[in-house]
């Protein structure tokens, strides 16, 4: 029973129960039509609330009550999935979400505050050969136009580094010959040549 209790008496935690209770449920602190809530700490002790379709909200007082309603967080490219935050050991922030109607790829945005957020794009553009593997022919049309915009000579591999506007920061052609490390360092160097 005591377990119970503490449950109940965290708002934080009730707040993740709406899928599975009526959102009219008296014990939910926002009865709203939100989903898949996550959340971390601020420094100040403030609460970054995330919920499904990107939306965000900040408390002052562990959830029990919101700064605002949920609003679609700014610069977050998301299709109406769920979004997770958290902070990491570096004392850094991450949202992980998937930018596009599928489940792939994912995307990771890193913030050094919590509230501002760096967004490093990953697209991932596949061209199947087989025809068993073959796409839909709306994400062909929209594979070609990458492949038109980026890629007019058909290097294969390809990785591009761009900024949110769209514009390439760095290339790589073919496998990279890099380590993962080193790999993550030369992305870091570019993304720090490019502020």
């Amino acid at each position: 029973m005591e377990a119970c209790d503490e449950l109940l008496s965290k708002p934080l935690i009730v707040q993740q129960w709406v899928e599975e209770a009526d959102r009219d449920d008296p014990l939910i602190p926002l009865r709203k039509d939100y989903k898949a809530f996550s959340y971390y700490h601020l420094p100040d002790g403030r609460v970054v609330g995330l919920w499904k379709n990107a939306l965000t909200s900040i408390s002052r007082d562990e959830g029990r009550t919101w700064v605002y309603n949920p609003l679609r967080a700014p610069k977050f490219v998301n299709s109406n999935a769920k979004i997770w935050g958290q902070k990491t050991s570096d004392g850094k922030y991450v949202t992980v979400y998937n930018p596009s109607e599928f489940r792939w790829p994912l995307a990771l945005s890193v913030s050094d505050d919590g509230l501002n957020y760096k967004n490093l794009l990953l697209v991932n553009a596949d061209f199947p050969r087989m025809k068993k593997n073959m796409l839909s022919k709306e994400q062909q049309k929209k594979n070609e136009a990458l492949a038109d915009k980026y890629d007019s000579e058909g290097a294969f591999p390809l990785t591009l580094l761009l900024t949110p506007e769209g514009e390439v920061v760095k290339k790589w052609e073919g496998l990279p010959s890099l380590t993962a490390e080193e790999f993550t360092n030369d992305v870091k160097a570019a993304v720090d040549a490019n502020r």
